[in-house]
């Protein structure tokens, strides 16, 4: 049982006690097998973590996509998310991005939240099995597959079971440590002097957060506790300062981002340490409570041996409990929690543009799993494509009235846009060092041939529509009413094919996309008519002025440029799409003969065009 009040003078004549120590113990080896296991037992969890969310990336695309406003159901997916990953912290990382994305609503991340608490637990119910003797078996089977495999799914799996495997070995080496402390009485009133619930939990939250797994913390605990050195009050005052200190990853992923995800991360850290305050002045109740649910240890077994039998199934017991009882405790009142929030931590001023934002809500901790982290370039490129847009209309209104003043106002918009596009591939190269499967390499390669030809859309505006509202007002050109009308005709299906290849790209719609490809024909057309009318206007008259009639090429010509940078988004959504070899060399033939007219129109340009 835990002293809640130990005497400070019994305490110290304890911790004396380990001077008495007997030479013959070997603490070198001791340490060295606890720090060693420990390490392996880390080692093995990055190993199966990172496999587990490569195999159920999609997965988890899927799973976060099934999200509504159904607490429960959040709840729900929280928790088979972290167990799919074996990581709550990921799953915690990863809500704080949605969140910062506003993919993800406080309520809605509030319900993943507590269910990743749940889904965690998993680990420790795993770890408290004895099952040592075939870790060495699975470490060897799993490297099999691993080495053997190529970089399909049965080299991950490899990984994920040879992870498995390091994590019972370390638990294994950290027990066998501990082994022959279980005859030393100094160390057993060492142990005692530490059993203060407070001091327990402030000990294992700091050791927690530092090496930023609370399943470690945990796997030590039940380590302890298999050598009968750990009573289960000391191992539920541990749990719940692992508990806590596992929040830390949460509050650092939160660091810079918006309020909402600087509001889930508080949410995590507050339902850790509420259900930590409620818990800490009952345990012997909650022990308790916990031994009526725990299998029963076999008769003739002296105290420290049914200690040793029982107590590592009671801690993860506990901690599976602890986490249920603060999910299904605080989720009802999740929205009134967020309301709570919203007081107090309130809205920054507006300061930033909704593309600054979406630069911030580019979070890396998503990162870990590539499909997510595509899935918020993709998000971010549509906030691109309506920047592009408002650029498009208010680009046209600047050149149809020559206004200086409104171009000034589209360099700005392009600035966002560039840095936007700056970072978006920043962010790319950073998926793109990641372990990949080759599909998400593919991936990674097409977001990057989208987002650069929209960077071209924004340059395009920027640079050719300023070139002609100086040289219009140089030249003193007013244009016609009559010319407009149809400057915009040529316009409207131009800038359809820009949102549509945007959202082709987003929601990776290759029947969405085939529309903007197919709409070349019509916009040759197009040209070509607004190209006859213009010669016959100017036919027309009697002392035709060349300045004007290059003005309005000039501006047909933009437009088309522009639906060209549109077509190659989506010619690469259809190719990313096809199983037909034909069709993706016919698009790549197609391509080609893009890339040459797209040469000679340049050149016809650099040719005719004077110097401003």
């Amino acid at each position: 049982m835990i002293a809640r009040h130990p005497d400070l003078s019994s305490a110290q004549s304890r911790l004396a006690a380990m001077e008495n120590w007997p030479v013959t113990l070997d603490l070198v080896e001791i340490l060295s097998g606890l720090l060693g296991g420990l390490a392996l037992f880390l080692f093995g969890m990055e190993r199966m973590a990172e496999a587990l969310k490569q195999i159920a990336g999609e997965r988890i695309k899927a799973i976060l996509a099934t999200l509504t406003r159904n607490r429960l159901r959040g709840l729900i997916t929280g928790a088979v998310v972290t167990a799919a990953i074996q990581s709550s912290s990921v799953t915690t990382v990863l809500v704080v991005g949605f969140v910062s994305a506003g993919a993800m609503s406080l309520p809605q991340a509030m319900g993943v939240i507590l269910g990743a608490d749940i889904g965690t637990t998993i680990t420790a119910q795993l770890i408290a099995f004895d099952v040592t003797r075939y870790a060495l078996l699975l470490v060897a089977i799993g490297f099999g597959f691993s080495f053997f495999s190529g970089r399909g799914a049965p080299r991950l799996y490899g990984a994920s079971l040879m992870g498995t495997g390091l994590i019972f070995y370390g638990m294994g080496l950290m027990s066998q440590a501990m082994s022959p402390l279980r005859g030393e009485v100094s160390f057993t009133q060492f142990m005692a002097a530490l059993e203060s619930p407070l001091l327990a939990v402030v000990c294992s939250a700091a050791f927690t957060a530092l090496i930023q797994a609370s399943s470690a913390t945990i796997g030590v605990a039940i380590a302890l506790a298999s050598q009968g050195l750990v009573t289960i009050e000391t191992g539920v005052a541990i749990l719940l300062g692992a508990n806590i200190g596992t929040c830390a990853t949460a509050g650092l992923a939160a660091i810079g981002r918006t309020r909402n995800a600087v509001r889930a991360a508080i949410a995590h850290v507050l339902f850790k340490v509420i259900g930590t305050l409620l818990v800490l002045p009952f345990i012997p109740q909650f022990a308790e409570l916990v031994g009526y649910l725990s299998p029963l240890v076999p008769p003739g077994l002296s105290e420290l041996e049914a200690r040793a039998k029982l107590v590592p199934r009671q801690i993860a017991n506990a901690h599976t409990l602890f986490n249920v009882g603060i999910a299904f405790g605080f989720l009802p009142f999740s929205r009134l929690f967020a309301e709570f929030l919203a007081r107090l931590l309130p809205e920054r001023e507006r300061e930033l543009s909704d593309l600054a934002e979406t630069e911030i809500a580019l979070d890396r901790g998503l990162i870990q799993v590539p499909s997510l982290a595509l899935e918020l370039v993709r998000k971010a490129s549509r906030r691109m494509g309506a920047a592009l847009l408002r650029m498009f209309d208010e680009g046209a209104r600047a050149v149809y009235g020559l206004d200086s003043e409104k171009m000034e106002r589209v360099r700005d918009m392009d600035t966002d846009v560039d840095s936007l596009y700056a970072r978006l591939v920043e962010y790319l190269g950073h998926i793109g060092r990641s372990e990949l499967s080759a599909s998400q390499s593919r991936d990674v390669i097409r977001a990057m041939s989208a987002i650069g030809n929209l960077e071209s859309i924004g340059d395009v505006i920027e640079t050719n529509f300023s070139h002609l509202v100086e040289t219009g007002n140089r030249n003193g050109i007013r244009p016609r009413e009559a010319m407009v009308a149809e400057l915009e005709r040529f316009r409207a299906p131009v800038r359809e094919a820009v949102e549509k290849a945007v959202e082709a790209f987003v929601q990776n719609n290759p029947a969405l996309a085939r529309e903007v490809v197919d709409q070349k024909t019509l916009i040759n057309e197009l040209d070509l008519e607004f190209k006859r009318i213009q010669l016959a206007r100017f036919g027309g008259q009697s002392d035709p002025d060349p300045r004007e009639q290059t003005f309005e090429l000039g501006v047909a010509d933009a437009f088309k440029r522009i639906h060209y940078h549109a077509r190659r988004v989506a010619k690469r959504v259809v190719e990313s799409n096809s199983t037909d070899g034909a069709g993706i060399e016919n698009a790549k033939e197609e391509d080609h003969q893009d890339r040459k007219l797209e040469a000679q129109e340049r050149s016809q340009k650099d040719q005719s065009d004077p110097s401003p």
